[in-house]
């Protein structure tokens, strides 16, 4: 049994049939996404570590498919950006660490435009149940599914798996989409509290995926292979975090994509 939150309390096996479900959604959007005739993408993601590593897998995918790939970064999901950018371009656009407070208004200002939401915030439920995609918005939220996003997946984790879905070889990405996880502490027992090992729900899948030649666990501590040699997965997501809230003044979010 699994406490979520104070009222809301589940059973491991609801978690799993909610991945499960979550994961078999991926799948068809993917499909949905390979059909569209239009090779142009915008990815609007949150300026954190998790925001831009789900940003970095998703926009890999993307581009060794084909497509031309502009990206913004966002704190929040700002009604007056959200209107100039579906306003002004057409394909296909993607919210990422984003979008699950706004569906209402990212469904009114896309216009029928094939838009996907990867978030793991938001209200805790099972709407994941109902129609995935309304006015050609898919909503892939993981609380809608019932898998907090807390414990059980990042935004990068969500990211990661829907580009595989895209393009299999991402793959060799794995331990970037790990930073997400990191940086939002999603391997800690509590805020503030020990670490745990291993993460847990689609995280955990990440760490798998990634490897020992790219991911460790020692001491209670992830570290990250980059640049031929690994580095603690803390420090990393903190530089990263911190020269994303940069990206309004001096190119932050692209020196933070140096980094990995």
């Amino acid at each position: 049994m699994i406490h979520i939150a104070d009222d809301i309390i589940i059973e491991d096996h609801v978690v799993s049939e909610g991945i499960s479900k979550l994961l078999k959604d991926m799948a068809y959007v993917a499909r949905r996404v390979k059909e569209e005739p239009k090779r142009n993408a915008h990815i609007l993601h949150h300026t954190d570590a998790d925001g831009i590593s789900a940003r970095f897998v998703l926009e890999e995918a993307l581009r060794e498919m084909g497509f031309d790939v502009k990206t913004i970064g966002l704190e929040r999901t700002y009604k007056s950006v959200l209107r100039q950018v579906f306003d002004s371009h057409d394909g296909i656009f993607f919210l990422t660490d984003l979008g699950s407070n706004s569906e209402e208004t990212i469904r009114r200002m896309s216009k029928g435009k094939l838009t996907v939401v990867l978030d793991h915030h938001g209200t805790f439920s099972f709407e994941g149940r109902k129609p995935l995609q309304d006015d050609n918005v898919y909503l892939l939220i993981s609380t809608r599914y019932g898998v907090s996003g807390d414990k059980y997946t990042s935004a990068a984790a969500l990211a990661y798996f829907f580009a595989t879905e895209l393009f299999p070889a991402v793959r060799r990405h794995a331990h970037i989409a790990l930073l997400g996880g990191i940086g939002d502490k999603n391997y800690l027992r509590d805020p503030g509290g020990e670490a745990r090992f291993p993460s847990l729900g689609l995280d955990q899948r990440v760490f798998e995926e990634a490897g020992p030649d790219r991911s460790r666990f020692e001491e209670g501590h992830y570290k990250v292979r980059l640049n031929g040699g690994f580095e603690l997965g803390e420090r990393l997501t903190s530089d990263i975090t911190l020269l994303g809230s940069a990206a309004y003044y001096a190119g932050g979010i692209d020196v933070a994509m140096s980094l990995i």
